[in-house]
C-alpha cells in the first residue's frame, strides 16, 4: 500500500469559494446569456421574418441587451434586451412601438400614411423600396409654382395643375378632389396619392418579435443554464491548479 499525502488546502478553499460565489455568477452569467440570446434572436430571425428590412444596418444599431448590474445580490440581477431608446444620438423606436402597439401622434403637422399606389395595389403588402419616403425627393409647390396663393388648400391645387401640364416627374406636396393633402406624383393628365398627411394620431396595432424572440430562447433556458453551471464550476474549481 502506498501512502499518498498532500497539501488538501488549496482543493477545499476552491470548493469554499465554489459553494460561496459560484452560484450567484451563474445565475448573472445565465441572465446575461438569455438577453444575448435574444438580442441575436431577433436579429437574425424573428425581425427579418415579420417585417420589411429596409436597411440591416439599422436593426443591428439598435436592437441590443444589457447586461445585469455587478452584484452578488440575486434580488438585484436583471439583464435587459429589446429596442434601445437612442441610436447615434437619434430617437429610436420603431420596432419597440411595433411591439406595444398604441397611439401614433404626427411628430410634426402631419402623420404621412402610405396609400394603396405605394403598396403595390393593396394596404396588405409593404411600401416598395423606390417609394419609401428617404428614397424621393419631394417639391413643395414654391419650389416650381409661380404666383404662388396665399390659401393652403389652393397652393395644394396648383401645384397638380402645373406638376400635370410639364409633366413633372418628381413627387410634390399638393391638395386633390375632397381637399386631401398629401404626395402626389403626376400620371399622364391625372395624378396619383402617395401619402396622406393625416393631422390625427392613430392606433398601432401590436406585432410582437421581442416576445417571440424570448419564447424561443425560454424553450432553450435549462440546456443554457446548465452550460453555464458547468463552465462556473470548472472555473472555480480549477483556480491555482496545473492545467
Amino acid at each position: 500500500m502506498i501512502l499518498i499525502k498532500t497539501d488538501l488546502h488549496k482543493y477545499t478553499a476552491n470548493l469554499r469559494r465554489a459553494h460561496r460565489s459560484a452560484y450567484p455568477l451563474t445565475v448573472r452569467s445565465t441572465l446575461d446569456r438569455f438577453a444575448f440570446l435574444t438580442k441575436m434572436a431577433s436579429i437574425k430571425s424573428v425581425i427579418p421574418s415579420r417585417f420589411t428590412i429596409r436597411k440591416k444596418s439599422f436593426t443591428r444599431l439598435t436592437i441590443g441587451f444589457q447586461r445585469s448590474p455587478n452584484t452578488f445580490d440575486i434580488d438585484r440581477m436583471v439583464s435587459k434586451a429589446g429596442q434601445w431608446a437612442k441610436t447615434k444620438g437619434r430617437a429610436s423606436f420603431q420596432y419597440e412601438k411595433q411591439e406595444m402597439g398604441g397611439i401614433e401622434k404626427p411628430r410634426g403637422r402631419y402623420l404621412k400614411t402610405a396609400t394603396k399606389h405605394v403598396r403595390g395595389g393593396s394596404y396588405g403588402k409593404s411600401v416598395r423600396e423606390r417609394f419609401y419616403l428617404s428614397n424621393i425627393k419631394v417639391k413643395k409647390p414654391r419650389q416650381f409654382v409661380s404666383n404662388i396663393a396665399k390659401d393652403s388648400f389652393k397652393r395644394g391645387q396648383q401645384a397638380i395643375a402645373v406638376a400635370i401640364r410639364t409633366k413633372m416627374k418628381d413627387p410634390f406636396i399638393g391638395s386633390g378632389i375632397k381637399k386631401v393633402k398629401g404626395i402626389y406624383i403626376a400620371s399622364g393628365k391625372k395624378t396619383k396619392l402617395l401619402y396622406r398627411f393625416d393631422k390625427k394620431s392613430r392606433r398601432v396595432g401590436i406585432k410582437s418579435w421581442l416576445r417571440v424572440a424570448t419564447g424561443k430562447i425560454m424553450e432553450q433556458k435549462d440546456k443554457i443554464y446548465v452550460k453555464e453551471a458547468r463552465r462556473r464550476m470548472e472555473k472555480e474549481l480549477k483556480r491555482g491548479l496545473k492545467s
